[in-house]
């Protein structure tokens, strides 16, 4: 017989879980009291206490290893788009503030976090007849957009039009491995997948070019979706080998990765009401190192969110 049920659960997905933040609060407030007891610029106190870029990759002694990164790049950018050296101007600006009732305030923070490393993700890529793409993962999106940064990734790596990608995340029919959303680990694992999918596509298919040319595959070079004999104007396109061999360009591929060390550096400019407490926020700015970025608009929303968020 039929059967309903009702509920006053709500439905959960991941959203913002980091613990870290916390720790670095507690840090980056230890170290802001340090340089006032050692009358050393905050921004100064950092500087002399970070890892230049040249001296990446770094091993600390608990043997986690920063694999790249310019955290006094970040740094420098933040503290000149903040004009955080011009102590004569910010003196000026808390005196105007004063007679007011307000009081003026900076604060700075430097970060390091590690994306979740140490497991496997699986990507699955499947062509039909027409040449279309379709990539299952398992990475599930809730609202970070990896439908359309997975998308672009394979379709730059196979010289494809970006519409000819359809993104499929977690389809029960599909088994795969993956380790989900979360933990900052999505593009790092996922798009890196896809990306070793691509170039798996191109393997396959280089080999059928050569044959479709009659010619070594050491002689074949592949460039915006076509595979040509070096030195020669006889060539034939991806497309064409997909249509001609159903099904031979599929493939399947693990990607496993460990952590990467995104960093940054933040700046705030808060005024305080005297008298009744309240505080407005007059600036925000945020110097983050994301990586390579795939899609400049969700890294953006990403990171605004982050930053409402306090995370």
């Amino acid at each position: 017989r039929n059967q309903m049920f009702l509920t006053n659960t709500a439905p959960m997905a991941a959203y913002r879980g980091a613990g870290r933040p916390i720790m670095s609060s507690m840090l980056e407030r230890l170290v802001g009291q340090a340089a006032r007891e050692l009358k050393i610029d905050p921004a100064e106190l950092r500087r002399r206490n970070m890892i230049p870029k040249e001296k990446f990759p770094y091993k600390l002694v608990n043997g986690s290893l920063y694999d790249s990164g310019d955290p006094l790049g970040c740094l420098a950018d933040a503290v000149k788009e903040a004009n955080w050296s011009d102590t004569t101007a910010w003196e000026s600006r808390k005196l105007e503030a004063k007679k007011r009732g307000k009081l003026l305030g900076r604060g700075m923070a430097t970060c390091i976090e590690s994306t979740a490393g140490s497991s496997v993700d699986e990507v699955e890529l499947r062509f039909n007849p027409e040449g279309k793409v379709t990539i299952y993962c398992n990475t599930k999106s809730t609202g970070q957009g990896h439908e359309t940064a997975f998308a672009q990734v394979a379709a730059e790596a196979l010289g494809l039009p970006l519409e000819s990608m359809h993104v499929v995340e977690g389809d029960p029919l599909v088994k795969g491995l993956g380790g989900g959303s979360g933990g900052s680990r999505s593009m790092q694992f996922g798009g890196s997948a896809v990306l070793l999918g691509s170039r798996e596509v191109i393997s396959k298919a280089t080999s059928l070019a050569a044959k479709e040319l009659e010619a070594a595959e050491a002689d074949m070079e592949f460039d915006h979706g076509s595979f040509r004999i070096k030195g020669t104007d006889r060539n034939v396109t991806l497309l064409a080998l997909v249509k001609k061999n159903p099904g031979a360009l599929d493939s399947k591929v693990q990607g496993k990765h460990d952590p990467t060390w995104p960093n940054g550096c933040h700046i705030a400019e808060v005024e305080v009401d005297e008298f009744t407490g309240e505080v407005e926020m007059l600036s925000y700015i945020a110097c983050d190192d994301a990586g390579n970025i795939i899609n400049h608009q969700l890294v953006e929303g990403q990171m605004h969110g982050g930053l409402a968020q306090g995370c």
